[in-house]
């Protein structure tokens, strides 16, 4: 990969591989290629997403529940 000039003169190494990463990711935005292929992912053939979003929030509700069942026990107040 060749660099241009205004690159190879920047003064730090970090601005250069900056540089070079947006580069290549510019470059790829820029083609018509898919970034993701089904074939290259089976374990997800067959699968709807909609049950998968389902399960994700239902497991978040779980958990949001049980924080703020804790919350609430850690604020009531010693017994006298």
């Amino acid at each position: 990969m060749t660099i241009g000039k205004s690159v190879n003169s920047l003064p730090n190494a970090e601005a250069r591989k900056e540089a070079v990463r947006r580069r290549k990711l510019l470059r790829f935005l820029e083609t018509a290629e898919p970034a993701w292929r089904e074939q290259d992912h089976p374990e997800f053939q067959g699968k709807d997403s909609s049950e998968w979003v389902s399960k994700l929030r239902q497991q978040s509700d779980r958990q949001l529940t049980a924080v703020s069942r804790r919350q609430k026990t850690s604020r009531r107040p010693p017994p006298e």
